[in-house]
């Protein structure tokens, strides 16, 4: 019997907010934020990894975490968690204007020549990257936002000057085709329309980084920040395979909270997929059964659509086995051939029950 379609979307729904949490858990990682700032941050891309880590100050929250609105930036929020960060208001509510939600907040002192830098950073793990409305403009505002929300705690009254820059950076995981592999930077940028005029201003307060991946890091030139992250979130690697490259090409240590989320995370990414493919198997049933009546009509062939149903039937089968070898191999850390072989073996125990 065929599962009730929205059954099925709610089990997907349900999966998904579940990858999500553990995404974000592992981007809220000091060590994977310092790669990510280091090719993503001018101001810090001439300091080493080691040296970024230490710049990270306080525990921001991530968005799993419940906060009260209207104290955004309070130091006295702060507390430390190993190397996760976890702490700060990640609510950005302002009267008349709504509430904001962001998936990760941080800040940055970077040594000065007179005194420490504070730049403010807004990180979002983002899996759709079509949801309807331009995610520049989207990240734009959140960069407003992260302007605006300042006032009174970072400057007061008309001490402009007192404004720290916001950084909003987005790790789209499913980039459309021709994006992917992608980083692009949006900021504010001098003009001389009339003469030349001397820097003196601060305007550069705000920019956007998006940083797009795509499947196997080798199929791309990249930055240092897309390999470690394609690496761990592309789907393509089994835990093993993720613990061994992270530690050869970073010298990355896996801690158990670490490793636990991307175990989890991987564990989903393969739970997903079957309960999408079954979606795509039931709505194919019934847009096959369609089509085939509309070419039926048209041609006048009953033999040819009943030929057809076989055909693609059987090509349907080898496809479906071939995507459910793969994932299953990721789950048990095993080769595609074996887990393909586990899967006919299976089969055939259940065509001689």
């Amino acid at each position: 019997m065929e599962k009730d379609p929205l059954i099925r979307d709610i089990a997907v729904a349900e999966g998904n907010a579940e990858y999500d949490e553990h995404a974000k858990r592992i981007l809220s990682d000091k060590r994977i934020l310092a790669y990510i700032f280091k090719d993503t941050l001018e101001e810090v891309s001439s300091y080493t990894i080691d040296q970024i880590i230490s710049m990270i100050e306080g525990e921001p929250r991530i968005s799993s975490v419940a906060v009260d609105p209207g104290e955004s930036n309070d130091p006295g929020l702060t507390r430390k968690s190993g190397n996760r960060i976890m702490g700060q208001n990640i609510e950005d509510s302002i009267p008349h204007e709504g509430g904001v939600l962001y998936d990760i907040l941080t800040y940055l002192m970077v040594p000065g020549k007179d005194k420490a830098i504070k730049i403010l950073i807004n990180l979002e793990a983002q899996r759709n990257t079509n949801p309807g409305y331009d995610l520049v403009t989207r990240s734009v505002y959140y960069g407003a936002r992260r302007i605006s929300a300042q006032k009174g705690t970072e400057f007061f009254g008309s001490d402009y000057n007192s404004i720290k820059k916001s950084y909003s950076i987005w790790i789209c995981f499913n980039a459309g085709r021709d994006e992917q592999g992608t980083v692009t930077e949006y900021a504010i940028r001098k003009k001389n329309v009339v003469g030349v005029m001397p820097d003196r201003e601060r305007y550069d307060l705000m920019t956007s980084v998006f940083i797009r991946l795509c499947g196997r890091p080798q199929d791309y030139r990249t930055l240092s920040s897309q390999d470690l992250l394609m690496t761990i979130f592309s789907g393509e690697y089994t835990v093993q395979e993720i613990e061994e490259r992270l530690s050869r090409e970073y010298d990355f240590k896996f801690e158990q909270g670490f490793k636990k989320d991307v175990t989890e995370m991987c564990n989903l990414s393969y739970g997903i997929a079957e309960k999408n493919l079954e979606k795509g198997i039931a709505q194919g049933r019934v847009e096959g059964i369609a089509q085939g009546r509309v070419e039926g009509i048209a041609q006048g062939r009953v033999e040819g659509i009943a030929q057809g149903r076989v055909e693609g039937l059987a090509q349907g089968q080898v496809e479906v086995r071939s995507k459910n070898a793969r994932k299953l191999a990721v789950l048990l850390n095993t080769t595609y051939e074996k887990a393909l072989m586990l899967l006919e073996e299976t089969d055939t125990s259940d065509r001689n029950v």
